[in-house]
């Protein structure tokens, strides 16, 4: 009875080592799981038939990947961040437009292991007409 227990004892402990070893059963920094976000596209649409979207648009959650994640897009002119920059998995930039119209725009997450996601983004025209 007691040679199994002490058996038991040194298995457990092997099997512990092992674990810690290897770094563990837990969430890794190996940037082997997919970068996503919270979006995959976003669509605006101004009030009228002559603006289009201006201001706070959306939250953005960042998560997997390897942190930090460069926050990036390719009409700077149209699109507002509150950061350039999201250091943890989990956390968010938010996304502003400033009233400039087009077409079709992209927004680019990169992390840390040049791992990318991209959301594509629009700003168009209202439908109510002016007074």
């Amino acid at each position: 009875m007691q040679k199994n227990a002490v058996q038991r004892l040194v298995v457990m402990s092997l099997s512990a080592v092992l674990l810690s070893a290897c770094g563990g059963a837990g969430d890794d920094d190996s940037g082997t799981g997919p970068l996503a976000t919270s979006m995959t596209s976003i669509d605006l649409t101004g009030a009228t038939t002559s603006t289009c979207y201006d201001g706070f648009a959306y939250r953005v959650y960042v998560y997997d990947g390897v942190p930090p994640y460069r926050i990036q897009t390719d009409v700077p002119d149209a699109l507002v961040f509150d950061k350039t920059t999201v250091g943890n998995k989990g956390q968010s930039f938010d996304v502003s437009a400033n009233g400039v119209c087009f077409a079709k725009g992209s927004i680019i997450v990169t992390d840390q292991l040049n791992k990318r996601v991209q959301i594509t983004v629009t700003n168009k025209v209202g439908t109510a007409t002016t007074p």
